[in-house]
């Protein structure tokens, strides 16, 4: 029996796909919503990012501007800080180098100037320093060395206590061999002392002898020491005399201002200050004098050496010079047959010379003086004492002068203190006004 066959098409049955689409719609709905939700958070971050940099470009413009001031020393460095604080400055401290605001560093730096804080610039020293590239020149190699020992000297001297700040100037000639007279280094130095220092005489001299020894054929009296006010310490530059009566002066004013330290010391415990006036003027001698002195004493002789010379001849006979006339007899002449022993011969006296020398010794002395220069020649003081403030029972004060016995007794006080010397001259005058 045949089996039916046909060519009917499938059709899918509605209720049994149906369980399968809306799986399918909700996995595209959910990747929508999962991007857009990526979307929404990468638009949040981005968001943040452009206004936390809005906001610190808004911090950073209201931000200041600083700028570097200085870059110091540490001693400099402390000093400058103490003035920041002082002032109340706003600043930055990066190592050695501050800064400031820019709107105020010309005012920071007018205050520090009248503080006496400000640093110098040094432009012809920054131009010799500076690197140069290929090719530099043997001169300005000159120049450098020269400036580096210029400041190895000034920081040789800033280290005493008194000296602040010192600048140091060379001129070194050029050698020349074929020069008939050389020329000689000289150095200017410039010293700013400390806040209430003084620079002394003993400095002075020290920094002069430093600079003559730091620097080859460089003598002291080339050497002009200044202070930043202007007052010369040392000349270099003027004659031997012209300085020679200078320090003579600086010395005469010295032993003054000492003569009246002692009466101020004597005269102040017993009459009280402001109750007198003293003056003191002093003489001096500066004369140098070299005295050698050679002395023999003729009561003590000694034999240095003595030498004889004797000499003795004694006399012989006649001679000639052998010949025909000196064998021939005189033309009357007896000439004896038997001719011996000496009777032909004629005798001459004998001769004695004697020569003496003798040397002597004496005791001598040989004595070299050097007087002492700077001795005083001649003191004189004069002493003004006010009168004695007496106060009476009813109040009233009434002046009397001095006593003349209170006078002596002033005197004597100033002859012991002093050095009053009657044989020198020495003029001593206290009077009652």
């Amino acid at each position: 029996m045949a089996e039916a066959t046909g060519t009917n098409l499938t059709i899918p049955d509605p209720a049994v796909g149906s369980d399968n689409e809306p799986e399918n719609k909700s996995g595209f709905m959910d990747t929508l919503g999962s991007a857009d939700m990526m979307r929404q958070m990468a638009l949040v971050v981005v968001l943040v990012i452009c206004v936390a940099i809005a906001v610190f470009i808004f911090i950073w413009s209201q931000e200041p501007d600083f700028r570097p001031l200085a870059q110091m020393e540490t001693q400099e460095l402390i000093e400058t800080l103490d003035y920041m604080d002082g002032n109340q400055i706003e600043y930055r401290l990066e190592g050695n180098t501050i800064y400031v605001k820019s709107d105020e560093f010309q005012n920071i730096r007018l205050g520090m100037a009248r503080q006496g804080l400000a640093q110098a610039s040094d432009n012809g020293s920054d131009i010799i320093m500076q690197d140069m590239g290929f090719g530099v020149s043997q001169r300005v190699e000159m120049e450098r060395l020269k400036h580096a020992r210029e400041q190895q000297i000034a920081s040789t001297i800033e280290d005493m206590s008194s000296i602040k700040k010192a600048r140091v100037l060379l001129a070194m000639p050029k050698e020349n061999v074929f020069a008939r007279r050389e020329k000689k280094a000289s150095a200017t130095v410039v010293l700013t002392a400390n806040r209430g220092s003084v620079i002394k005489g003993e400095e002075v001299d020290a920094v002069v002898d430093i600079v003559a020894s730091a620097v080859q054929n460089m003598e002291p009296s080339k050497v002009t020491v200044t202070d930043s006010n202007g007052r010369l310490l040392n000349s270099g530059s003027q004659d031997s005399l012209s300085a020679r009566a200078r320090k003579e002066y600086e010395v005469e004013r010295q032993r003054e201002q000492e003569y009246l330290e002692k009466i101020d010391a004597i005269l102040i415990p017993v009459l009280g200050i402001g109750n007198y006036t003293a003056q003191a003027d002093v003489s001096m001698d500066f004369t140098a004098m070299e005295q050698t002195q050679r002395s023999y004493n003729p009561d003590l002789p000694a034999v240095r050496s003595e030498m004889i010379i004797e000499e003795n001849s004694v006399g012989g006979g006649v001679g000639g010079i052998p010949g025909a006339l000196s064998n021939q007899p005189p033309l009357d002449s007896n000439i004896p047959e038997n001719a011996t022993g000496d009777a032909g011969q004629q005798r001459l006296p004998g001769r004695t010379a004697k020569e003496s020398t003798r040397n002597y010794e004496l005791d001598t002395t040989i004595s070299h003086t050097k007087k002492q220069s700077g001795v005083i020649r001649r003191l004189s003081v004069s002493v003004a004492v006010d009168y004695k403030q007496l106060t009476g029972e009813d109040g009233t004060v009434t002046a009397e002068p001095r006593t003349q016995e209170q006078l002596l007794n002033i005197r004597r006080l100033l002859q012991g203190g002093i050095g009053f010397d009657v044989t020198r001259g020495d003029s001593l005058e206290v009077v009652s006004v």
